[in-house]
């Protein structure tokens, strides 16, 4: 016998995850452009409740710019994780700056450039 939520619980198990369950990156919340050796804390809120805090830093790898994270899962892991950063021009003049897609697929990068990252639940990366 499970208690009075057991089957609720079940059921958020068993479902797909979607977007807003997770916590996202933007890239537009860092400074635009990302200066090599700019350091510094963002904070963001997810459920108006639970604050996640991550240390970055951006350096050069590989010639390409990197945005490195530093932080700790609701498990209490420490993880530390970069991120390519990509440019493109904008119409009227300047850049725009995207994230790299870190996800593989049987060992194939996605590499697209994206404006978010999101992390789930339960999830390292």
């Amino acid at each position: 016998m499970g208690t009075s939520d057991s089957g609720n619980r079940q059921q958020r198990l068993n479902r797909k995850l979607i977007v807003e369950d997770a916590i996202a990156l933007e890239v537009w919340s860092f400074r635009n452009p990302p200066a090599y050796g700019a350091r510094g804390k963002i904070t963001w809120t997810r459920w108006r409740s639970e604050k996640w805090t991550a240390d970055y830093s951006v350096w050069a790898e590989g010639g390409k710019p990197s945005l490195y994270l530093s932080y700790t899962v609701p498990e209490g892991e420490y993880v530390q994780t970069s991120i390519q950063l990509q440019t493109t021009r904008v119409y009227f003049g300047g850049t725009r700056n995207w994230f790299t897609c870190p996800l593989r697929r049987n060992g194939v990068p996605c590499d697209r450039r994206c404006g978010k990252l999101y992390l789930y639940p339960g999830l390292r990366y």
